[in-house]
């Protein structure tokens, strides 16, 4: 079985009739003193699509509702994606996509599951997470049809 990861095209966040596109968002945690935010551009221009997106967060652990300090739970990442394609008239379609996540921030040894009882010591490690992915993609106006008919119940819109 064929398992597809889709993200997000510039067209399919674009308002009918126009040509360029965006967004953001900004937010803060008064428990842990967090601050997140995310912001995307995009657009197409004959037959040509761009998309950008970042999205990064810092802050603090939180307190439980009874005024403790949750260790482990503090906010200190950067993610983003960028994609640049072009789809020819023919339905030929060229795509180049980069993301990369980093996540550097104290975690508890097992997620959600608070401390250990059979490991003496920290409950918390410093944990990095580093990852960035990049494709090219090629796909003709076939099996792109295929595709979304089967993985996401229909045809791509224009």
């Amino acid at each position: 079985m064929r398992r597809y990861v889709l993200t997000r095209d510039a067209r399919d966040l674009l308002l009918p009739g126009t040509a360029f596109g965006g967004f953001g968002k900004l937010s803060f945690d008064t428990n842990s003193e967090t601050f997140t935010t995310s912001a995307a551009a995009y657009g197409t221009q004959n037959g040509f699509e761009f998309l950008g997106y970042l999205n990064w967060g810092n802050g603090d652990n939180h307190t439980d509702g009874d005024g403790r300090e949750v260790i482990g739970t503090e906010t200190d990442f950067l993610s983003g994606i960028g994609k640049l394609a072009y789809e020819a008239d023919e339905g030929h379609r060229f795509e180049l996509s980069h993301d990369r996540v980093k996540d550097d921030a104290p975690r508890p040894f097992r997620a959600n599951i608070g401390s250990l009882t059979n490991r003496p010591g920290d409950v918390i490690r410093d944990y990095t997470l580093e990852r960035q992915n990049t494709v090219f993609t090629y796909t003709d106006a076939e099996t792109m049809e295929r595709t979304m008919r089967s993985c996401c119940g229909g045809s791509r819109g224009p």
